[in-house]
């Protein structure tokens, strides 16, 4: 199931930020508009499963954008509004409005966990895909190699454009004075 996250905000830092976070979900894709007028037209054309709108001072434009998803075909898509300059009294005050966001995040002072948990609560990423997580690795580690330990010897072979035969593996176990 593959669910679309747009996001409306000019602030490229975040922008990062919530791809990357969100990336690690199997089946979610963030895309990005900068320009209000023509993220509201991309989400009208095709719906996304999540909203999420910038509001920044002074103009507060992002509160305007959220008036107009919250009419017509966007009506029933999930809104989260996020800040970095917005004060906590104005998103207190939009929250008791009769038609407020589902969700709101001031970027100041937010966690990663906060972010995705609120992402996660409107539309439930599920468990993070295992195909994206790289785990550094050193050559230089020392390590205790005893007897009848299974030790893997693997070999690439130079970048000549050849086929699967430019990598190899040997798997054999170590006896006393192999090491």
């Amino acid at each position: 199931m593959n669910r679309r996250v747009l996001l409306i905000d000019a602030d490229t830092g975040f922008r990062d930020t919530l791809t990357r976070e969100l990336g690690r979900y199997k089946g979610v894709v963030v895309m990005t508009e900068a320009d209000p007028d023509r993220a509201v037209a991309i989400a009208a054309a095709d719906a996304p499963s999540l909203i999420v709108i910038a509001v920044e001072e002074p103009d507060k434009t992002g509160y305007k954008v959220f008036q107009k998803c919250k009419k017509g075909a966007l009506a029933k898509v999930p809104i989260l509004l996020v800040t970095a300059s917005v004060t906590a009294d104005s998103f207190a005050k939009h929250r008791g409005l009769k038609v407020h966001a589902d969700e709101y995040i001031d970027k100041r002072d937010m966690s990663m966990h906060e972010l995705v948990g609120k992402v996660d609560n409107l539309i439930v990423l599920g468990d993070p895909s295992d195909d994206d997580i790289s785990i550094p690795v050193e050559d230089d580690i020392p390590m205790e190699i005893g007897d009848g330990d299974v030790v893997l010897d693997e070999t690439v072979a130079a970048d000549d454009g050849g086929g699967p035969d430019d990598f190899a593996h040997e798997a054999r176990t170590v006896g006393p004075g192999d090491w």
